[in-house]
């Protein structure tokens, strides 16, 4: 990985719900890695923009099981906010 080019970082997150995983944490803990993971992105010099994975929770698809995936939103399914969206908010100002 050597060179010049700059790179995106895409589809990080931690889910708060679901079933049980290594993904799988508290809310305040989603909240808190959210922030650091933010806060140390900024100092990647070869990074050129990150993408966090779920805005907002979502039920399983008809026909399909949960898996974290589902749950990684930094707000609820019924849209509430989860601390994590303001832990990235926070961590997003210069």
């Amino acid at each position: 990985m050597g060179g010049t080019r700059k790179v995106w970082l895409t589809e990080f997150g931690w889910a708060t719900g679901g079933p049980k995983s290594s993904h799988t944490v508290t809310e305040a803990v989603q909240a808190s890695r959210v922030h650091d993971a933010v806060r140390s992105l900024y100092r990647v010099s070869r990074l050129r923009g990150f993408v966090y994975y779920g805005w907002q929770d979502l039920p399983p698809y008809p026909g399909r099981t949960d898996y974290w995936g589902f749950h990684t939103g930094l707000t609820r399914a019924d849209g509430t906010a989860k601390p994590a969206r303001r832990a990235f908010a926070s961590a997003i100002k210069p």
